[in-house]
């Protein structure tokens, strides 16, 4: 592989992680304008739904994260290695990276990928139960909402 390709390689697989990071962010984003505005009207089984659904969805992106930043770090250390035979690569900023830091950056943003779903899954279920007891005519300590006008008796509110 000749250095061009291996730089314009680097380049699609920096690309490739960049897209990655957006669906990840796009998905957490919408999940958490929709945790805000609609988790207090899902039943119990709707909620276990939506949030195995985005958790199964993140697990799966990270995974993709994962994989994406380890190929890139196999891939820095081959191109550290052409450089220093003195083929080419030199004026690539990646011959400069340490290995170390590489191999530390994948833990690193896997963590913190990983500590952004957990803390989104608090959030959702935080909103949840915020979100229901500020609805008019919810008693929290008796589960009931008082009955609107032209409505008949308390009704229980199901999951409380």
């Amino acid at each position: 592989m000749t250095e061009f390709e291996m730089a314009y390689l680097y380049n699609d697989m920096l690309l490739g992680l960049g897209s990655a990071a957006s669906y990840f962010f796009a998905m957490l984003t919408a999940f958490l304008v929709a945790s805000y505005l609609a988790a207090h009207r899902l039943t119990r089984a709707m909620a276990a739904i939506v949030v195995s659904i985005f958790v199964a969805a993140c697990w799966g992106s990270i995974i993709i994260m994962y994989r994406q930043m380890e190929s890139l770090g196999g891939l820095a250390g081959e191109m550290r290695n052409f450089a220093n035979a003195a083929r080419g690569l030199q004026w690539h900023a990646v011959a400069q990276i340490q290995e170390f830091s590489l191999y530390l950056s994948r833990y690193i943003g896997t963590g913190l990928f990983v500590a952004t779903t957990a803390a989104s899954v608090y959030f959702f279920f935080h909103s949840r139960r915020t979100n229901r007891k500020m609805e008019p005519g919810h008693d929290a300590a008796a589960g009931v909402v008082a009955p609107r006008e032209g409505q008949g008796q308390d009704v229980p509110i199901r999951g409380a």
